[in-house]
């Protein structure tokens, strides 16, 4: 609903399981953003967060409300800049847990998290950005398997980089390849910094959508295979609402540097999408 922007987010930004032991976090974030103008956009948040520690069969959770803010600019119809705070949250121990085990109903803490970027989108095959994260401290805190090991002792900062490039575009299936590289600079006390090699491949036929992607670093690997259905594709591909504005590329491996197709589509008016809406039980 131009100028503004809606988000509803479930997920799990952090956890740490250790045996039949965890220690994790969950929110649930409701976001607001606006448009300002034709370069600069504006975004906020509002996170109910759930602490869960469970150990065996006994379990103390604890829940705690948070914000975060975001900004993005664009400088040219290439260039945008971003910027995101994350406030440090403390979910504090469970009073109602049925528990006195030592050190097992504690505080989870999370740090202050300021996130500035640059990306370059020359049009809509190709994305290339850098980021820089920095991390706040939390002190005496320490990680559940071992908790004589300080953890997050002091201010940290994480370098990314990362590109993705759509290589293949016909109605019937795209591809898009993605490669980056981020520094995982060292929270654990006595632990040496690990660089990372991400990757990541999205085939997707019609209104499905696939995807693989792997990253890995000294003594670390992680993979991810994943399968979803597009709904707004769906609906388009038996034209139950209109086709896609921005025409199919029909082709392989487009110009990574130039401007995509040149166009300019018009919105479509409230008449119009009133009457897409009183189409759709027929349509079906």
């Amino acid at each position: 609903m131009p100028p503004w922007g809606f988000g509803l987010t479930y997920y799990s930004p952090a956890s740490e399981h250790v045996g039949g032991s965890e220690v994790s976090v969950r929110q649930v974030r409701l976001s607001l953003s606006r448009m300002i103008g034709e370069r600069f956009s504006i975004g906020i948040s509002g996170e109910l967060i759930k602490g869960i520690r469970h150990f065996d069969r006994v379990e103390a959770s604890g829940s705690t409300a948070s914000w975060n803010l975001g900004a993005l600019y664009r400088f040219t119809d290439s260039w945008v800049a971003g910027i995101s705070f994350f406030p440090p949250f403390d979910v504090g121990p469970d009073s109602n847990a049925s528990t006195n085990l030592s050190g097992f109903n504690q505080s989870i803490l999370s740090p202050g998290i300021l996130g500035l970027g640059l990306g370059f989108m020359p049009n809509r095959f190709f994305k290339a950005g850098i980021s820089i994260l920095a991390v706040g401290g939390t002190q005496n805190t320490a990680l559940l398997y071992d908790q004589n090991i300080a953890y997050g002792k002091k201010l940290s900062f994480q370098p990314r980089i990362g590109a993705s490039y759509v290589f293949f575009e016909y109605p019937f299936l795209s591809m898009e390849l993605a490669l980056g590289l981020y520094d995982e600079v060292s929270r654990i006390e006595a632990q040496d910094n690990r660089f990372h090699k991400t990757f990541a491949l999205d085939v997707n036929p019609w209104f499905i959508n696939t995807g693989i992607g792997a990253d890995g670093a000294s003594h670390y690997y992680n993979w991810i295979v994943s399968l979803g259905v597009d709904v707004v594709r769906t609906l388009r591909t038996f034209e139950i609402i209109p086709k896609d504005p921005v025409p199919n590329l029909k082709g392989s491996f487009p110009s990574p540097i130039t401007r995509g197709q040149s166009q300019e589509f018009v919105k479509p008016t409230l008449q119009e999408v009133k009457q897409i809406i009183i189409d759709i039980p027929e349509k079906i």
